[in-house]
């Protein structure tokens, strides 16, 4: 239909008999048409001559002839029923396939009390509107009592259609920057404006002159949340308060999240910084039987609680929960800190952050005017002040270290959606060809002076001290102390790795071949060498193993014994308690359910949580990290636990030595679960870890002395990598409870070999202090909850979202589950998956053709492409039936483990259903 009165003449008779109507925007591809028509199940489609080829397109043999059949007998109208779908709307299909969004009779109501105007006289007054706030905010002018009739439902209607040509002149967008413009809309009762912020620079320029800006929030599946009104002198505005009509009606309620932001351009904070509370906003829209999530990041100076008003917050949205892009290192970014303080720069339009499966962050650029190409490097320098503040504002990881990783590009250049906002999936399929040259760039940036062969070590040492910076390095450094537990982040790693690269190839070329011969090709240097050789000795030793064979170096056998010796050497014993469990990594996935799993023991009266130093409240910080994983507990069951926030690798676990002793005195059943998940670290980079199980054996110790006619026990969680290559060694699946004679059993990661020298720890722990129990458990692929949980950041969840990403599932023979007795094919999951999935059994294919299109597609959507070199080399060993945990003791002894069933098929599907409502899924 064309956008004129026709088309609402249409829509509201249609409403009105009972009808749903789908409105399909002429933007829209055929197969989206096609898409849409399929989804919402509609009949008849009505078209304009002109759009008659995008509907033969998505239906093509079938064809309309014009005619209307008329019913003598009248038409039937249906009843009005408030909650019923009578019109359905879609999302932009910008990502993807367009998503149908029902709305109700009482959803339009809805935009007809969006005020809260003081006077007839206010309410009736006329409204010049540029483009309409949400899919359907024109719907106001009809819904509206009393109101001008000045519009019409116009989802293609020309921007000049909707304003009186006498004002259109006046509304050029420069009314916006100069005195006459700021004239022009200072005598309006307000300008609102909705789709985002705009720069800061600009609304404090109008609310300066005296301009009533005004925020319209809201969504097309929520309509408008926040309300119009004629603000009163003084009102700030870049806040927001939700209606207060709706709050109720809507079940509108706000979570907190623990997502760091950008403080900076917050103008209601305080010289001392006040605290600030973030929130997620959910609620159940007109009509529909589900909550609805918002996944904008809302952030206030005062705190929500489930009894107070939250119509009364005044909030402001500083981006999106969902905005993450993944390192290559596994580390997560929010790139909202970087992007919005570039905003701010009178030169710069818009910004957007690149990285994904890369070792460091990089932005596009775009500039209010065309920079040309002689003038990008002093345009770099311009705006470099705003990534350095950026970047101090940001994780370590975070930060953009080179002018390099900058790309401008010319206004109108990033790809955006309809309401304006950049598609960060479009922009890196546009621009993916140039992402690729800056990190060429990047690696060829590095400028580091060869080293001189007759001392290396002093060059290779020069190397770190002169250009890598990091506080815990201080100055009483030596050459064995390893980067990573001096304090390295994942940035430096990438830097140093680079410029040691850079010093390798210019040492090649500036000494004769035979001198050359001795040193490492520089294609030998991995993206991971740093972590593999974390210290200059190692490096030394990785970059010149002649200057080191003389002295002999030790294998990693040898390796493991040693370090075992050394954690293991305790020293005199001293004091304990009794009656409370000391736990470690319960804000993590497991440790989050052993903890509610402890809270909901009878016989358990205190968990006493050693958990990471973090900013937030330790207690509000679990809550948060349990809801987020559906973990209910009883508001009375809190009082149980008690939250330490420290390092457990420091002296006294890092508490006060009195805090230490009272904690000793109380122990009774120690539990180890925090380990650092990073699969590139090498063996000697464990260090704080081993400290960590070294300083609780010792604490189980102490609560031996406390308490002599017990015997406090220590559990230790290890890894089915241990083990991993097991069968490989002995040439059989089935791997006994027992300890692990040979360390070849063991997989080539650091991960894996680190996990072993503490299962050796605890063994001898355990042989050496008879006063104490210590014990290990292999844990293999931690599966979902029978709730419906299942961590996104596992590699079997980024399989399936890779699945649906290429539209094929790997077929996949042997067993799952390795830890519950019942064993179960992986052919029956794959079945269910797929079928869930929508993915035809004809796409199920080989696990080796689906990793090759895992690997050669793009995009943040594909997570299991960061994942490539474990799938290919250790999933189907690890997963599919070559290794399998013998269980039988654990279930003899263990009831839970004995009662344990398969994983049912509606498991599965809650499974995939909490992947779709986390938007790991479409």
């Amino acid at each position: 239909m064309e956008s004129h009165v026709g088309l609402a003449v249409y829509v509201l008779a249609c409403m009105g008999m009972g009808v749903p109507v789908v409105l399909l925007s002429a933007r829209l591809s055929a197969p989206a048409v096609h898409h849409l028509v399929r989804e919402t199940g509609a009949k008849l489609i009505l078209v304009s001559q002109r759009l008659l080829p995008l509907a033969s397109e998505a239906f093509p043999g079938v064809e309309g002839d014009g005619k209307e059949e008329v019913d003598e007998n009248g038409v039937a109208i249906r009843p009005v029923l408030g909650y019923e779908t009578v019109l359905v709307l879609h999302s932009s299909g910008t990502s993807g396939l367009p998503k149908p969004i029902p709305c109700s009779h009482r959803y339009f109501l809805g935009y007809a009390t969006c005020h809260t105007f003081n006077s007839q006289e206010e309410a009736h007054g006329l409204t010049v509107s540029t483009l309409q706030f949400f899919h359907v905010s024109n719907e106001k002018q009809f819904s509206t009592p009393g109101s001008a009739l000045i519009a019409m439902i116009g989802f293609w209607l020309r921007g000049d259609l909707l304003i009186p040509q006498y004002r259109q002149d006046d509304l050029h967008p420069t009314a916006f920057h100069d005195s006459k413009g700021h004239e022009i809309l200072r005598g309006l009762d307000f300008v609102g404006f909705s789709g985002g912020m705009p720069k800061a620079s600009v609304g404090d320029r109008l609310g300066d002159a005296g301009v009533r800006l005004v925020m319209q929030y809201g969504a097309t599946e929520t309509g408008p949340l926040t309300p119009f009104f004629i603000p009163s002198k003084g009102y700030d505005w870049c806040r927001l308060r939700l209606r207060n009509d709706t709050l109720g009606p809507l079940q509108v309620r706000l979570d907190r999240v623990d997502i760091e932001v950008d403080q900076s351009d917050d103008s209601q904070a305080d010289a001392d910084s006040q605290r600030i509370f973030k929130y997620k906003l959910s609620l159940r829209p007109f009509g529909w039987q589900e909550r609805f999530e918002l996944q904008d990041l809302i952030v206030t100076r005062q705190e929500s609680s489930p009894e107070g008003d939250i119509g009364q917050l005044g909030f402001t949205i500083v981006g999106r929960i969902d905005d993450l892009i993944c390192l290559a290192t596994g580390e997560k970014v929010r790139p909202t800190i970087l992007e919005s303080l570039l905003r701010q720069h009178e030169a710069i339009k818009d910004a957007a952050a690149f990285g994904d499966n890369q070792f460091e962050l990089g932005v596009i650029v775009e500039a209010i005017e065309a920079v040309e190409k002689g003038e990008m490097d002093g345009f770099k320098t311009r705006i470099w002040p705003v990534i350095e503040e950026a970047g101090r504002q940001m994780d370590a990881h975070a930060r953009i270290t080179s002018p390099a990783a900058i790309m401008i590009v010319p206004p109108g250049a990033l790809p955006r959606s309809d309401k304006g906002t950049i598609l960060r999936n479009a922009v890196a399929k546009k621009f993916a060809k140039e992402i690729a040259d800056v990190y060429q760039a990047l690696e060829a940036n590095a400028d580091a002076p060869p080293f001189d062969l007759t001392s290396p070590r002093s060059g290779i040492r020069a190397l770190v001290a002169d250009n890598i910076k990091w506080q815990a390095l201080g100055d009483d450094w030596s050459d064995d102390d390893d980067f990573f537990a001096r304090g390295m982040d994942s940035l430096q790693a990438t830097k140093l790795r680079r410029l040691l690269t850079e010093s390798v190839r210019a040492t090649h070329i500036a000494s004769g071949e035979l001198e050359a011969n001795q040193l490492l090709p520089v294609e030998k240097i991995t993206d991971d060498f740093i972590y593999l050789h974390p210290s200059v000795s190692k490096l030394l030793e990785a970059l010149i193993p002649k200057h080191t064979a003389a002295n002999g170096t030790m294998s990693e056998t040898e390796l493991i014994e040693q370090l075992v010796d050394k954690y293991t050497g305790i020293g005199r014993q001293s004091q304990p308690k009794k009656a409370s469990v000391v736990l470690t990594g319960a804000s993590g996935s497991l440790g989050s359910f052993v903890l509610g799993q402890l809270l909901m023991d009878d016989s358990v009266c205190r968990v006493i949580c050693l958990n990471r130093p973090g900013k937030d409240n330790p207690i509000e910080a679990q809550k948060l990290a349990m809801r987020s994983r559906n973990i209910s507990v009883r508001d009375d069951l809190w009082s149980k636990v008690d939250i330490r926030q420290t390092s457990t690798g420091a002296p006294f676990l890092g508490l006060e030595e009195s805090e230490y002793e009272r904690l000793a005195n109380e122990a009774t059943h120690i539990v180890h679960i925090a380990w650092p998940m990073n699969f590139k670290m090498g063996l000697q980079s464990f260090d704080a870890s081993f400290r960590s199980v070294q300083n609780l054996i010792q604490l189980a110790r102490k609560a031996h002395f406390y308490q002599p006619r017990g015997k406090p026990r220590v559990l230790f969680i290890s890894s089915i990598s241990t083990v991993g290559n097991y069968p490989l060694v002995k040439g059989e699946s089935l791997v006994p409870e027992i300890t692990v004679k040979d360390p070849y059993w063991t997989l080539e990661l650091g991960y894996a070999k680190a996990k072993l020298v503490c299962e050796r720890m605890i063994q001898r722990a355990a042989d050496d202090y008879p006063g104490i129990e210590a014990g290990l458990v292999r844990v293999g692929q931690i599966a979902g909850a029978s709730s419906g949980y299942w961590n996104a950041n596992e590699h079997f969840v980024a399989v399936c979202a890779s699945c649906q990403k290429i539209g094929m599932f790997p077929e996949l023979r042997g067993i799952y589950h390795l830890e519950n007795p019942v064993r179960q094919s992986w052919e029956e999951v794959v079945r269910l998956m797929s079928s869930e999935l929508q993915i035809p059994s004809s796409s199920i294919i080989p696990l080796e053709r689906w990793l090759d299109l895992v690997a050669s597609t793009s995009g943040p959507d594909n997570p299991a492409a960061n994942l490539i070199n474990f799938l290919r080399n250790d999933f189907v060993q690890m997963s599919c039936g070559s290794i399998v945990l013998d269980t039988s003791i654990s279930w003899s002894v263990c009831s839970t483990m004995a009662n344990m069933g398969p994983v049912g098929d509606e498991t599965v599907r809650a499974y995939i259903s909490y992947w779709r409502r986390i938007k790991l899924l479409k």
